[in-house]
């Protein structure tokens, strides 16, 4: 049935209900995804699976009981939202199928031996096969496939429900008089959600810089790794990993910062006092996550930060209502997070820089061979869903070379274990989500956080060229949330 009048509306008890649990396990999910670890150990993923499967479960009653008793929810966009949302769907149930008929159609299982003081440790692996049908895909490790699957739905329930949850009006908005309906992007829930992501990564950036000065072996000063104290960033076991995570967040703050200053001024007039308004906080968040990817000493991490950085300021300053005092106010903000993270992370980086051509790429230049002959194998369908560590062994021209857990490159990577035939899949669904920001219908956004959102998620798929971000579920989960918040806020309502 038709949503009553304003005034009049009355959300069932039940389904309240579902919609604070869902709403509160999103925001569990936005922070415990880079704190926990980065979620880069068994158990982490496990707990952020089990929210994305319990997400997705609560959509489901949720629609079940609004068919059931025929209440409709009122939001800023219909449950279609158009057929790139249509066409997202698919791509998903076509790349989750691809994965099950690889592990349907298993041709081989790896027998690992371990490293007797290590337990964790791989030391060699062994491939027992069976038969398989040629023409479909199939994996060449399909326990390791099968576990892949079933996250890969997680992250698909998480993405679908992020979407329902914040494309739903708060009673505020259901009651208000409708002032922001020209440009209502961020809504109350998506504020919510942003303001949870940014103030956590800033939080996170603090944590990592304190940390490195420290000098502390231990992840967050209570959980030991392998690597060195100057391989690792807050959470994260690899520095890179944390330079990412921070550059992925700090374009779509600025776009954040950029909406909220907006609304306001539409609120109180341009005569508002500078500094009147809590979106004035993102700004020195936004200096601290730069420095924080600096501090990480990530070579790939400190150039893509200082881009991102540059582009996200230029989108601002050319914005048509941009005054001559925030483009000076915009260099000032550039001028000083480089000044910061100079002075933070300047003399450790400039030493890393300094190797740049005598470390082989950071140990890159072999890993790159080994790939290449795998993906001449591996390039129709591939070896199946997160089989890249169980085949990289037998691919080596030296037994006591590295044995890489990860391509360090992963549009490669996603290629040798999808094959060109899933990997299409996994592509076009990174197309649609532009394509759905330009044609889809959602909650009208400003063109600045809409071009800033995409600019974070580009500079993340740059990182995939060179290092292994979507193989870290604190990263995935996070680019997921991201790329939900950018298929909502487009620019026709």
């Amino acid at each position: 049935m038709p949503a009553p009048e304003p005034g009049f509306y009355r959300t069932p008890p039940l389904y309240r209900i579902l919609d604070h649990v869902s709403g509160g396990l999103l925001l569990f999910a936005i922070v415990w995804a880079p704190w926990a670890l980065g979620t880069t150990t068994g158990d982490t993923i496990t707990v952020l699976t089990g929210v994305g499967y319990t997400l997705g479960l609560l959509l489901l009653v949720k629609k079940v009981f609004c068919a059931r008793f025929g209440f409709d929810p009122v939001r800023w966009v219909s449950d279609g939202s158009g057929w790139p949302m249509k066409v997202i769907a698919g791509l998903c149930v076509a790349l989750l199928l691809y994965v099950i008929i690889s592990v349907v159609n298993k041709h081989a299982i790896g027998i690992y031996t371990y490293n007797a003081p290590n337990p964790k440790q791989i030391t060699g692996v062994d491939l027992t096969f069976f038969e398989s049908i040629p023409w479909l895909p199939a994996s060449y490790d399909w326990p390791r496939s099968l576990k892949a699957a079933i996250r890969y739905f997680g992250l698909a329930c998480f993405f679908w429900a992020t979407r329902e949850w914040i494309m739903g009006k708060s009673k505020a908005e259901r009651h208000g008089s409708g002032s922001d309906s020209e440009q209502p992007f961020p809504n109350e829930r998506a504020r919510i959600a942003l303001w949870t992501l940014v103030l956590s990564a800033t939080a996170l950036a603090l944590t990592g810089i304190l940390q490195r000065f420290d000098k502390t072996p231990k992840l967050l000063w209570l959980f030991d790794h392998n690597g060195r104290p100057d391989f690792s960033f807050g959470p994260f076991a690899y520095r890179g990993s944390g330079a990412q995570y921070l550059n992925l967040i700090m374009p779509v703050a600025f776009g954040f910062w950029w909406t909220l200053r907006e609304q306001a001024r539409k609120r109180s007039g341009t005569n508002q006092r500078a500094g009147g308004d809590a979106y004035v906080m993102i700004v020195p968040c936004v200096i601290l996550m730069a420095a924080g990817s600096a501090v990480t000493t990530s070579r790939g991490g400190a150039a893509v930060a200082v881009l991102l950085l540059l582009v996200a300021a230029l989108i601002v300053a050319t914005a048509r209502r941009a005054s001559a005092g925030l483009r000076v106010g915009l260099l000032s903000t550039v001028t000083i997070a480089t000044l910061v993270s100079f002075v933070l992370g300047g003399e450790d980086l400039q030493k890393r820089l300094q190797k740049l051509g005598s470390d082989n790429l950071g140990g890159r230049g072999e890993v790159y061979e080994v790939t290449h002959r795998m993906l001449n194998d591996f390039h129709v369908f591939g070896s199946g869903a997160e089989t890249f560590v169980s085949l990289y062994a037998f691919y080596r021209s030296d037994e006591r070379g590295v044995w890489a857990a990860y391509a360090h490159n992963d549009w490669m990577e996603t290629v040798i274990t999808f094959g060109w035939a899933g990997a299409s899949i996994v592509f076009a669904l990174l197309l649609m989500i532009p394509v759905a920001n330009l044609f889809g219908r959602g909650i009208r956004a400003n063109r600045e956080f809409r071009a800033l959102i995409f600019l974070s998620l580009f500079g993340v798929m740059v990182h995939g060229y060179f290092d292994f971000p979507f193989q870290v579920y604190g990263i995935l989960y996070t680019f997921t949330f991201l790329a939900a918040i950018a298929t909502l806020a487009t620019r026709e309502a």
